[in-house]
């Protein structure tokens, strides 16, 4: 449990280093350039990965129908996310992000009718109320970067759900 726990730490500071590096790569770039580069720097890492853990012969279900569904809703958040993070401050798209799981929750309740009970969805309720303080709405509105990182939220959740989908065989670097 320690190491996992050790592990999680860690992921955390290595996300949250990572979006510093977007934020500040956003000043001096478009977010959509900055979202090409990282994309093409993604491949560039990912493609001896697959040689050397010898993935390569997986390489054609990149093109599975769930696969394929899975990477659009993650293009969809990371591109709502880059965009809102050059304007808004971490915390805050950080903040909105976190409600991810819970619609990941809603999600599976609803398309897989998984049960979550009661104190889950109470928890989830207030879960929200934090996102919509966080969101700030005034009587102009939301900012609209809000929006796009309650989008972020809502492609992750999509993502993981359609991620249930991809078949166990396909390995992870592959997908």
């Amino acid at each position: 449990n320690l190491h996992g726990i050790a592990l999680m730490v860690l992921a955390t500071g290595v996300f949250s280093a990572n979006d510093a590096f977007m934020k500040l790569a956003t000043v001096g770039l478009p977010p959509f350039e900055v979202l090409f580069l990282r994309g093409v720097l993604a491949s560039i890492i990912m493609f001896p990965y697959i040689v050397v853990t010898g993935n390569v012969r997986q390489l054609r279900h990149v093109v599975d129908k769930w696969v394929v569904i899975r990477n659009i809703f993650e293009f969809i958040a990371v591109l709502c996310f880059v965009v809102a993070l050059a304007k808004m401050p971490i915390a805050d798209i950080a903040a909105l992000g976190q409600i991810s799981p819970m619609l990941l929750l809603l999600g599976v309740a609803l398309i897989y009718r998984e049960k979550i009970g009661v104190p889950r969805m109470v928890l989830i309720t207030l879960g929200f109320v934090g996102a919509l303080l966080v969101a700030q709405p005034s009587t102009s509105g939301v900012s609209p970067y809000a929006v796009l990182g309650l989008i972020c939220a809502v492609g992750t959740a999509a993502r993981d759900i359609a991620g249930r989908k991809v078949p166990a065989s396909i390995p992870a670097p592959v997908v």
